[in-house]
């Protein structure tokens, strides 16, 4: 399975600094989820329909940006930093937080690496033409309901109990949007 992450000149990015000097970049996006068993139609309209956010950031981020939560991704970083790590979690709407229900991707690269993605993302601060990214983001599907708990959640378990999904990898990619058309200057 592979969510499918796309950040156009519509959605927002951001850089930051974190107080240690780590980096990050974080943004909204659109997505899509291909499943590797044919069940589109058995994802819950509200899983289809969630807004996305992102963010990647190095292991030097400060604790509570890596996993505020408390739900692994902390130690799966600690243990193996020159490793990629991610996690997918499902955030119900509520009148405090998230006024609509929401997808959030965390990944974590090496710092040697982000550099690089940092770069990819720069071109769009820096390009006249708009430039679209897509992250794919490969999972171990969701366990399928009667299927013995193996750490991978169900549906309803990764929505109305809040059950990460874990990663390992991720692919970015960019591309100039050829059929832009530059407004007339005056």
């Amino acid at each position: 399975m592979t969510w499918f992450l796309k950040v156009t000149e519509k959605e927002s990015l951001t850089f930051g600094i974190e107080e240690n000097g780590a980096e990050s970049l974080w943004g909204s996006a659109t997505g899509e989820i291909f499943l590797a068993w044919d069940a589109q139609d058995e994802l819950p309209e509200k899983l289809r329909n969630a807004a996305i956010s992102w963010s990647i950031r190095t292991p030097e981020s400060a604790d509570r940006h890596i996993d505020g939560n408390n739900d692994g991704l902390f130690q799966r970083v600690r243990s193996d930093p020159q490793t990629v790590h991610g996690i997918i979690q499902f955030y119900e709407a509520n009148a405090d937080f998230n006024l609509c229900e929401s997808v959030t991707f965390r990944m974590i690269v090496p710092s040697i690496r982000f550099a690089a993605v940092r770069r990819l993302f720069e071109m769009s601060m820096l390009s006249r033409a708009p430039v679209e990214y897509l992250l794919s983001i490969p999972f171990n599907s969701f366990r399928r309901v009667g299927v013995p708990e193996n750490g991978v959640p169900t549906v309803s378990e990764f929505i109305q109990n809040g059950k990460p999904i874990f990663f390992r990898e991720f692919t970015l990619t960019a591309k100039r949007v050829l059929d832009y058309i530059e407004p007339a200057s005056e």
